[in-house]
């Protein structure tokens, strides 16, 4: 493949995702011609390339999706958005059915079946990122253009909780048990002898499993992480706050607008769901990977230095992987999906795209970015690229991040502000931040570049400014 084919301008780095290459590699094949075609999305070049956890991704394939979108909008179409809808929860569906069924399929085959219906997810949850962003644009445009302000419009969204907002409800009644149970100071110094008192009341006890149970994913992602335990829940929930939306007086809006809200608020449910169900699957799914990795003569982490489409070409056909490549890929990977074959790029070649792709930085002491809650806090920063040493993160400290997911919602709660590089209106962190009633600044492009741990800063959400102090 000609590298010189590949020209800055035809390109856009969408932001920087910290993953493993197992992880990444899925996202360059989210292109699924008959799914895209039956939710109305035609002729798409379905590419992108996947530097190091940066999504850079085609603006041609933008421009197309930016176009139908905007035409459903101004045309009020709601067949467009009522087919992408359909199609994205039938996938997500079917997939929660085969992980119900997948253990009693071989050894080869339930790999097989798992990189198939794990790519399938990634057509609605890419198409949702884009989707998403886009429709928060026009919808502040339009509520702009009938008088509204961006809060209020933002205010009136339907409340459409996915897993992870119900999981945070659910967690916060049991806090409210618990208090009422005289364990609440209890939790402020959280030991050995609590547990075991806590043990002795039964029924509380037992609902507090039965929710580490049923959310025992919660906290993985991008294969990454660590599952729920009975223990790291009662420490968790000593941050939460309540997620309720919080109730404005009724706005009368146009019936335009109202539509407008509505597919936003199904697009954002999407967005949501979509890495939720993703990381249902991964979860449930580890020990089964762990021997596939066995089976491969690796441990699972050196397993996600691979990608999945080599694993089951392994398993499938026995061809051989090269695994000296395992530690350079750990560092320094680059890969993209070419009329469905997967190629990835030599360290040299990586260097290349780097050199095309990545922004070098030059400091500062303030950047701004979009408002997604109002606020005013200082404090300091903490820098995650992944929710890994989670234990840093001290109530009050400043989250600074590329982007938030569903594992980052007990450092949000945690947080006094948030900040991060990417996302619009309708993003992860726009959402929970204003549930969580926090201020918050997201799309300043490059805090997590510009900002370390231990940094001091004033987060300004009043005017979308954050200032080192």
């Amino acid at each position: 493949m000609n590298l010189e084919n590949f020209k800055h301008e035809d390109w856009l780095n969408y932001g920087q995702w910290e993953q493993p290459l197992f992880s990444a590699s899925y996202w360059v094949h989210w292109y699924n011609k008959e799914l895209c075609e039956e939710a109305g999305l035609k002729n798409l070049n379905g590419q992108i390339i996947m530097l190091n956890g940066y999504t850079i991704v085609d603006k041609e394939d933008l421009k197309k999706i930016k176009s139908v979108c905007k035409q459903a909008f101004d045309d009020l179409d709601k067949s467009f958005l009522k087919r992408y809808k359909k199609m994205s929860l039938r996938v997500l569906k079917e997939f929660q059915k085969w992980l119900k069924n997948s253990t009693t399929q071989n050894f080869n085959n339930r790999f097989k079946d798992f990189l198939i219906y794990s790519e399938k997810v990634m057509t609605p949850w890419y198409l949702s990122v884009v989707l998403s962003d886009y429709a928060g644009e026009l919808l502040v445009e339009k509520a702009r253009e009938f008088g509204f302000s961006d809060n209020e419009i933002m205010n009136c969204l339907p409340d459409n909780a996915t897993l992870m907002i119900k999981e945070q409800r659910e967690a916060i009644k049991i806090k409210g048990l618990l208090a009422r149970a005289g364990f609440l100071d209890s939790l402020g110094s959280f030991n050995f002898n609590f547990l075991e008192i806590l043990k002795n009341k039964k029924t509380l006890y037992k609902k507090i499993l039965q929710h580490v149970k049923k959310y025992e994913w919660v906290g993985t992602h991008h294969f990454w992480g660590e599952s729920l335990t009975v223990e790291k829940f009662l420490n968790e929930i000593k941050n939460y706050k309540s997620l309720k939306k919080t109730t404005h007086k009724k706005i009368k809006l146009p019936t335009q607008l109202k539509i407008i809200l509505q597919y936003s608020a199904d697009l954002m449910y999407v967005r949501q769901y979509s890495p939720e169900i993703f990381d249902l699957a991964a979860y449930k799914s580890k020990n089964f990977l762990v021997q596939v990795a066995e089976k491969l003569g690796l441990t699972y982490s050196e397993m996600l230095y691979l990608t999945p489409r080599e694993v089951n070409e392994y398993l499938q056909t026995g061809k051989q992987i090269n695994f000296s490549a395992i530690p350079i890929r750990k560092n320094n990977f680059c890969i993209l999906n070419n009329k469905n074959k997967e190629i990835i790029f030599q360290e040299e070649d990586v260097n290349y795209f780097k050199n095309i792709f990545v922004t070098k930085i030059i400091a500062k002491d303030e950047l701004s970015g979009l408002v997604a809650f109002k606020g005013k806090v200082s404090g300091k920063v903490k820098v995650f690229l992944v929710p890994e040493n989670l234990t840093k993160m001290e109530t009050g400290d400043i989250l600074v991040t590329p982007m938030t997911t569903p594992d980052f919602v007990p450092l949000m709660q945690k947080a006094g502000g948030i900040i991060t590089d990417i996302g619009g209106l309708l993003s992860h962190a726009a959402i929970i931040s204003r549930e969580l009633k926090k201020p918050c600044i997201i799309g300043t492009k490059i805090a997590t570049k510009m900002f370390k741990d231990g940094d001091l800063v004033e987060v300004d959400a009043d005017k979308g400014a954050v200032r080192k102090l």
